[in-house]
């Protein structure tokens, strides 16, 4: 049993080495959604194989420890509330497995979290070592501290596991440099072919997109910096006082160094993201986690006040210039992409800046100048050729449109669509499309839409300006902030716990600072000056405080993932940041554990042995199920790759492969069900009857099982529509099953223009030209700058012979849309 426990703490260590390593790094191009699927499978993977050997470490040690945490109440709270808002969700599917394509967020993969936080604080923990060099010096302790309390061996012992520090830390950050090299790579053009987006522009390596790039490395740049202050503070080099007049290379640990540099790197890559949320993560984790370490190391400790100032200065005061005068030169040469600040403080700014005056000088355009004795002068304008355009985001160059042209477009008019809306605008359209579905019944204001179901709450509750802007036919699957998400998906229930979650984590560690702070302060001989050994323990120097730099390191990464989620959401490995940063921080803790705790020593030999196989065993079939989900997602992405290029029969193959491993997904049946009606009409057209009704039969089977499954699922209906439609030429009693699903779907989603254009277009095309006239003006209504639907409202009143109407209609999209539309001003001349 002393082997297999062995081993089953080798897999638990090695599992989560390994999830810190894959997780960010993995991705294939044979997958539907090539970055965040694959990333969830290996979580799932490594979850099982992690989980499993935790059992088997259980049986064969003989007892259930599963350690107690301040978080316990909270994480339980917050499990409820999932799970209430799962089962009682709008699509229990897509809250257990997640929505296709982002698969993080739901029910299942909160259990993976969970369970995964429970692992790491249960298997790593500095109490879970127990070596005998404390008690040989416990007694000099006790004399050092003299009248104060002695110290028990248990809740203090000084040792540390090398796994959490030494090993796992330093393999999440080198993990981190790989993922940014590759970002700057992307940067320089070195996958720019393999790519529809700019990824030269905004580069995301192995994350998938910039913003969860971003977010990732921002978490990790504390992490770095606390690392490499732990170093110093606790590695075999020692900074002497007399060290202090060194240069600064000299006077830092190479491994220190080291870890600084990475944080400079980390920002590099975060710069070329352009991500304005990972900026305001990044300020913010920066301001926290060097005002802390300045705030414990200004305070009285075991010396004079005085000296304890100038030795903090200088200890910690060195590192922190060093990281941002670094960024300072970064920024100075690189910008932040912010047109505003670039024009202030980029070395190119000012070289253009003063060419420009130069020139003008040269010119003889003195009137331009003015009071140059005063040293004031207008700035001057950027040549039109300038190369700083292609730097700025979409976003920005609309917002750099000259003045006058954006009045005389507004003037001219005012609804037309004019390039890209602003992100921060239709992220406004899409926060209150969750507060829209939030409050829409007692229901959904209590436990929400169901978990992950966002993409049809939206679509039900979105608000119509949306409409108006350039995304305005886009799906939206998350609110784009994780907060508004869990309000409108689990209600108060679900956000009141995840807040309360966080809440807890964030009060128990200013709590444990300050009572670190009164340790201190109280306790003012705790220092043992030990040599080196040469086992786990290495070398200790403060009890309560040697690892209380990554602590701050970790809580300041840990708290950067809740700012870009307010203006963004999670994605699996900023969750498994989420989860596992604060169970580092509890697992090095010199906190005595505590846990909930079975024995199993009346359970006999042979019984543990038949446990042991059986987890093994179900182990190994989990993650083959796992295996058995990619592979059919593999197959479903070839498929609809190979349907959109128009391979039907290769497609057919191709998704039956997906469903038949994997029966239970509603998207693969839908996508087969719209292949198999393109096959049916193919079918009826060279004359094939017999085969194009089973092929009739089929596809409206499979569309039948798709919304089986998924019956609020808007696309599903659409789909239904677009079956029914191509069908309705081999029997036109399928039309009328056409209109009846469009009509359900406008139900799902009833401010969609494109769907009431849809209607009308059936309904006309049925007989209908009345109908179809008010579907078409409801379109019209619902997006006034919808240029199909004022055509479509135009050949209506033209095909009733209403001329006088159809010159008016005309009339008022030139007036009010787009004067200079050159196919309407032929209709009206």
């Amino acid at each position: 049993m002393e082997r297999i426990a062995a081993m089953s703490e080798r897999v638990i260590r090695i599992g989560f080495v390994l999830l810190f390593i894959l997780v960010p790094l993995i991705l294939t191009p044979w997958n539907y959604e090539l970055f965040e699927y694959n990333k969830m499978m290996v979580t799932y993977g490594l979850t099982v194989l992690i989980v499993g050997a935790w059992i088997i470490n259980m049986v064969a040690a003989g007892e259930i420890r599963i350690r107690r945490t301040p978080l316990d109440i909270p994480i339980l709270l917050f499990v409820l509330s999932q799970l209430i808002s799962t089962l009682f969700s709008m699509d229990p599917h897509v809250s257990w497995f997640g929505y296709y394509s982002r698969f993080n967020g739901g029910m299942l993969s909160v259990f993976t979290y969970v369970a995964l936080y429970y692992a790491f604080v249960s298997n790593f923990s500095i109490f879970n070592f127990q070596f005998s060099i404390f008690n040989k010096f416990s007694k000099k302790l006790n004399d050092q501290t003299k009248n104060h309390a002695s110290i028990n061996s248990q809740s203090s012992t000084p040792a540390y596991p090398s796994s959490v520090i030494n090993r796992l830390i330093p393999t999440i950050l080198i993990t981190g440099f790989i993922i940014s090299l590759y970002g700057i790579a992307e940067h320089f053009g070195i996958d720019k072919h393999l790519w529809v987006q700019d990824v030269e522009n905004r580069v995301f390596s192995t994350l998938g997109q910039p913003n969860w790039l971003a977010a990732y490395l921002i978490a990790l740049c504390p992490i770095a910096w606390g690392f490499a202050l732990w170093k110093m503070e606790n590695g075999k080099w020692k900074m002497e006082k007399n060290h202090y007049q060194s240069p600064f290379f000299l006077l830092l640990p190479l491994s220190s160094i080291f870890y600084f540099l990475l944080s400079i790197i980390f920002f590099l890559t975060l710069l070329w993201t352009r991500s304005r949320s990972g900026f305001m993560a990044l300020a913010a984790a920066d301001v926290v986690f060097w005002g802390i370490i300045f705030l414990n190391f200004i305070r009285p400790r075991l010396k004079p006040l005085a000296d304890i100032k100038g030795e903090a200065f200088k200890k910690f005061t060195y590192p922190f210039l060093f990281i941002h005068l670094a960024f300072l030169l970064i920024i100075v040469i690189n910008g932040v992409y912010v047109k505003q600040i670039d024009d202030w403080i980029t070395i190119k700014a000012w070289q253009q800046r003063i060419s420009n005056i130069t020139t003008r000088l040269r010119q003889g355009s003195g009137g331009q100048v003015k009071q140059l004795n005063n040293g004031t002068m207008e700035q001057p304008a950027s040549p039109r050729g300038e190369s700083n355009n292609e730097e700025k985001s979409e976003e920005q160059q609309n917002a750099q449109q000259p003045q006058d042209t954006k009045e005389n477009t507004k003037s001219k008019s005012p609804l037309i669509e004019s390039g890209v809306t602003d992100s921060g605008d239709i992220r406004k359209y899409v926060w209150q499309g969750a507060i829209n579905a939030w409050i829409s019944s007692p229901k959904t204001f209590l436990i929400g839409t169901g978990t992950e179901t966002y993409a049809f709450a939206f679509y039900q509750y979105k608000p119509i300006g949306h409409n108006l802007t350039s995304e305005w036919d886009f799906l939206y699957n998350k609110a784009h902030n994780e907060y508004l998400n869990f309000l409108a998906t689990t209600g108060v229930f679900g956000l009141g716990t995840y807040l309360l979650l966080i809440g807890s984590f964030i009060y128990w560690f200013i709590k444990s600072q300050i009572t670190n702070h009164n340790f201190q302060r109280n306790y003012k001989y705790q220092t043992i000056n030990i040599k080196p050994f040469p086992d786990e323990v290495g070398i200790i120097e403060n009890l309560k405080f040697k690892i209380e730099n990554l602590h701050i390191g970790l809580f300041s990464g840990w708290l950067s993932v809740l700012i870009t989620n307010f203006f963004g959401f999670s994605v699996v490995i900023t969750q498994i940041f989420f989860y596992l940063f604060p169970a580092m921080i509890f697992a090095v803790s010199s906190e005595k554990p505590t846990y909930l705790y079975f024995s199993l020593s009346h359970i006999q030999a042979q019984t543990k042995k038949r446990v042991i196989w059986i987890t093994t065993v179900l182990s190994i079939l989990l993650v083959c199920v796992f295996f058995v989900m990619w592979l059919a997602d593999k197959h479903f992405a070839r498929g609809y790759n190979l349907s959109r290029a128009g391979y039907l029969p290769q497609a057919y193959q191709a998704l039956s492969s997906a469903i038949s491993l994997n029966p239970t997904e509603p998207l693969y049946h839908d996508e087969q069900g719209n292949v198999l009606s393109t096959l049916a009409l193919s079918a009826w057209k060279e004359n094939q009857a017999t085969m194009s009704q089973e092929l009739a039969t089929l596809s409206i089977r499979e569309n039948n099982t798709a919304l089986a499954i998924s019956p609020k699922n808007v696309n599903f209906w659409k789909s239904r529509t677009k079956i029914y439609y191509a069908l309705s030429s081999i029997d036109p009693l399928f039309f009328k099953e056409a209109i009846t699903a469009l009509e359900k779907g406008l139900t799902l989603s009833p401010l969609d223009p494109k769907m009431y254009y849809n209607l009308a277009i059936l309904y006309g095309t049925a007989g209908f030209p009345d109908r179809a006239l008010e579907l078409m003006k409801k379109s019209v209504e619902l997006k006034p700058n919808y240029r199909e639907g004022y055509f479509g409202v135009y050949l209506l009143y033209k095909e009733g012979g209403m001329t006088y109407e159809a010159y008016q209609i005309i009339q008022e999209y030139l007036t009010k849309v787009d004067p200079t539309d050159k196919e309407f001003l032929e209709l009206i001349q």
